[in-house]
């Protein structure tokens, strides 16, 4: 079992943790009695088929979390967790010869061992002497190096850690090796209701029970198949996991705690901690700016664009209130949104907090109430009926984070109770920008040299939504030199590596004016000779390879998960080709194609007319719906593998009179 840390208002959490569950208490940890001192079974396990195709197998694992108090009735939370892997291959080895431990203190690593068993029941046994740190991309770790592993033997891997409070959290049971059996345990004073729920699980049942002075949260989870990397899955959020949360404090009452609606009114009161003591600097800064009174949407988009250009994301700052972040000129993901509320407050705006998590991690769940959902900020403007992504330095008013799409997310409004206001908690789901606002469009008028041996193209490149979020920002941001490389990067991916591109430009780049709402524009002259082959008198055209690279998917294994694609968008590639004059045209028949399928929501179309010497195709291809299920997987690879297949659609020229002459 793997565990999933959360960074979820850690501050809060923490205050949270020492009011909820106090009560003095204080016993043997369950950990600990499981005997793990105790002798060694040298036993190897024996494989079925199926797992002898995996590069080892979980045989078992259990987890426990346990809450206690100690002597200064201070609330402590305990972590322990045991495993026994078969290693199956080379790669397992290399994977779990080494264990990363979930600490950064030493005081609080209270126990760890590690046990390899040779095939021949030879048993190496390292301990605390063995935990080493290591340092990686500017961040520091523990790991334990594990002797004596091979292929064929097994490894015991356990430790027990005191760490930080948390009322809220998720237990990943799936990965990418099969299980066998896990049991993941919750222990709390009894007086303290913990719920959980399991996610992606076929195979897992709940048991809650109480022993004596603790309450036991309990799951078990067998036959948990190994997770598959897949493309167009969101591989994470599909997991089998466990999430959990503190439900019920019964030293208080029978009310549920920790609710959607405490977190709104919790959250409110987080992100205006210091707004009247920052409302002076605020109100001077609007009017230094020119931003008051403006009408909304453009008060929006000028405090928007002067914080994503002025201000920056720094998470190893403090907080601090508003007026701190606009002065120091940086903040943390707290501090900036207490920015943005002060300031759309300061100017009356009306807007909603929404706080949601990416879909690519895991979904939100409205019918559970744990905060561990609660990761991602955006804002809502009911007027406009639009989002803001704060966090994003690359988007603009309207458009936010794709993995936010089609969500449900929680929406905090303002509610006012005589003189005093609070936030107001409403769970609704975030919608999808239609296809219409997302597309990548191509156009190319095609001509020859008199040999035929380079075609000349007049490029248009024109891109909207999140496919232009792809290319402008990155295009604003960069020098000249960059852009160069970019656009040239683009031009070989899009067409060939061989283009030679002159009279570039790009237009509505600007993501700090109102371009950003037009499309972004590249047109460019292009020649290459690379689409052109000349066998005897006929020169092959491979016109497939003018619609870019395409993706072909072809699974081994029964698809395991549903499909996302990301954000629904479409391509239209028009391509003009002027006949060369002496040569005929053949194979075009080719070129017509239709797949289409779920009441026309996902397709890829393409057809021609030949005008006299000019024969015009046209390619649409779209996803019209965010996600499928896996029952629409063999109709979405059927559209996928049509546009692998047009690429490799090739005409030919003829000379004309070269029949005659055989």
């Amino acid at each position: 079992m793997i565990h999933q840390p959360k960074n979820l208002f850690r501050t809060l959490a923490a205050a949270l943790s020492l009011c909820c569950i106090s009560g003095g208490w204080a016993q043997e940890l369950e950990f600990r009695k499981l005997g793990l001192d105790s002798k060694v079974d040298k036993t190897i396990a024996t494989l079925t088929a199926e797992e002898k195709k995996e590069t080892g197998v979980v045989l078992k694992e259990k987890t426990y979390i346990e809450y206690l108090m100690n002597s200064k009735d201070e609330a402590e939370r305990y972590y322990g967790a045991y495993r026994r892997i078969h290693l199956s291959g080379n790669t397992a080895v290399e994977r779990f010869n080494k264990l990363v431990l979930p600490v950064t203190d030493p005081g609080s690593l209270l126990m760890v061992k590690a046990r390899g068993i040779s095939r021949n029941g030879v048993v190496k046994e390292v301990g605390p002497e063995a935990v080493k740190e290591i340092e990686e991309e500017g961040r520091r770790y523990k790991i334990l190096a594990v002797e004596g592993l091979e292929v064929g033997g097994e490894v015991e891997l356990m430790y027990l850690v005191k760490g930080s409070m948390s009322l809220f959290g998720a237990e990943i049971v799936q990965e990418d090796i099969p299980l066998r059996e896990s049991e993941f345990h919750l222990i709390a004073p009894k007086h303290l209701i913990f719920e959980g729920k399991v996610y992606n699980g076929k195979y897992t049942k709940q048991d809650s029970s109480t022993v004596g002075e603790k309450r036991m949260l309990t799951f078990h989870s067998r036959k948990v198949p190994a997770l598959l990397e897949e493309k167009y899955a969101a591989e994470n959020a599909n997991r089998t996991r466990i999430e959990y949360k503190l439900a019920y404090n019964e030293l208080n009452g029978s009310k549920r705690i920790l609710s959607w609606n405490d977190a709104g009114s919790r959250i409110y009161s987080f992100l205006h901690l210091g707004l009247d003591a920052s409302a002076k600097d605020l109100t001077k800064f609007v009017a230094k700016e020119k931003i008051k009174g403006l009408p909304e949407e453009q008060a929006i988009r000028a405090v928007e664009n002067y914080v994503k250009t002025n201000i920056n994301l720094r998470k190893d700052a403090e907080d601090g209130n508003a007026k701190d972040v606009l002065k120091r000129k940086f903040g943390t993901q707290t501090g900036l949104i207490r920015l943005y509320v002060g300031l759309f407050e300061i100017m009356n705006i009306p807007f909603e907090i929404v706080i949601g998590c990416s879909r690519l991690e895991q979904k939100f769940d409205r019918d559970f109430d744990t905060w561990n959902f609660l990761d991602k900020y955006l804002f809502y403007f009911p007027n406009a009926q639009k989002y803001m992504d704060p966090e994003n330095a690359f988007l603009r008013y309207g458009m936010y984070d794709f993995t936010l799409e089609g969500t449900d997310a929680m929406f905090i409004s303002t509610a006012t109770l005589g003189s005093m206001r609070t936030g107001l908690a409403n769970i609704s789901q975030i919608p999808a920008a239609p296809v219409e606002q997302n597309y990548d469009n191509m156009e190319a008028d095609i001509t020859f040299t008199a040999q035929a041996d380079q075609a000349n193209l007049k490029y248009v490149r024109k891109m909207g939504g999140y496919q232009a979020a792809h290319f402008r920002p990155y295009y604003f941001l960069g020098n000249a030199e960059q852009r160069t490389r970019m656009v040239t990067g683009l031009l070989k991916q899009s067409l060939k590596e061989d283009v030679v591109a002159t009279n570039v430009n790009a237009s509505n780049f600007n993501i700090n004016s109102a371009e950003v709402n037009q499309d972004f524009i590249l047109t460019a002259d292009v020649a290459m000779k690379s689409i052109l082959e000349r066998v005897n008198n006929k020169v092959l055209v491979k016109v497939g390879e003018l619609i870019g690279l395409q993706t072909e998917m072809y699974n081994e294994r029964p698809r395991q998960h549903p499909i996302d694609i990301g954000n629904v968008h479409s391509y239209t590639r028009v391509i003009r080709i002027n006949l060369p004059e002496g040569y005929r045209l053949a194979g075009q028949e080719s070129l017509r194609r239709k797949v289409s399928f779920d009441n026309g929501s996902m397709g890829f179309v393409s057809d021609y007319k030949l005008d006299g010497r000019v024969l015009t195709i046209t390619v649409e291809e779209f996803y019209k719906k965010i996600q499928y299920p896996i029952s629409a997987y063999a109709e979405f690879q059927k559209v996928i593998n049509a546009a692998a297949d047009f690429n490799k659609v090739t005409l030919v020229l003829e000379k004309e009179g070269a029949l005659s002459k055989k």
